[in-house]
């Protein structure tokens, strides 16, 4: 730009300009995973505790607490302390566990295994109707250790951090309003 050239309006077109996008995007249906409300304008969920069909020890109290404790941080809604006080329920089912190798030794040793895990939730409003459904499926990368505790207490992580985000995508996606 030369001197002397008036430069006044300028800055009037940035603003302008901020404008005009913020305009355009808070019109186009834009928003963030499992920000809206649950379905059916729930607003107290109470978690019934999550049926475990594969038979490994404890794995449907842990998921029934993470899910109360995902449920008790969320902006979506509240967590009722009992049926009494929900407007909805929410039941779990555990439909699947397995593990596969992923990373073997040149002597056919497991190095690396991926834990995955399957489960069914329903949100169900007090005559039953379902609000929503869907089978989540998860899975966690695990070192094998060098003996049998090492290993098993990387399993026990994996899936204690497997588990956690299972709660939180059901949580996510009973929030999605798609």
């Amino acid at each position: 730009m030369s001197r002397g050239q008036d430069t006044r309006g300028n800055g009037r077109m940035g603003v302008w300009g901020v404008m005009l996008c913020a305009l355009l995007l808070s019109g186009c249906g834009y928003g963030f995973s499992g920000s809206g409300g649950f379905p059916g304008g729930v607003q107290r969920i109470f978690v019934a505790q999550v049926t475990d069909k594969v038979g490994e020890a404890g794995l449907g109290t842990r998921l029934t607490d993470d899910l109360v404790y995902v449920l008790m941080r969320s902006p979506q809604g509240k967590l009722a302390d009992s049926a009494q006080n929900a407007d909805a329920f929410l039941e779990g089912e555990v439909r699947s566990l397995s593990q596969t190798a992923l990373a073997r030794t040149a002597s056919d040793k497991d190095i690396e295994r991926r834990i995955s895990l399957t489960g069914f939730f329903v949100l169900r409003s007090l005559n039953g109707a379902i609000l929503w459904q869907r089978e989540v499926q998860e899975s966690e990368v695990y070192a094998v250790g060098r003996d049998k505790a090492s290993t098993a207490s990387n399993r026990r992580d994996a899936l204690e951090t497997l588990v956690l985000r299972m709660a939180e995508n059901v949580v996510e996606r009973m929030g999605d309003d798609f």
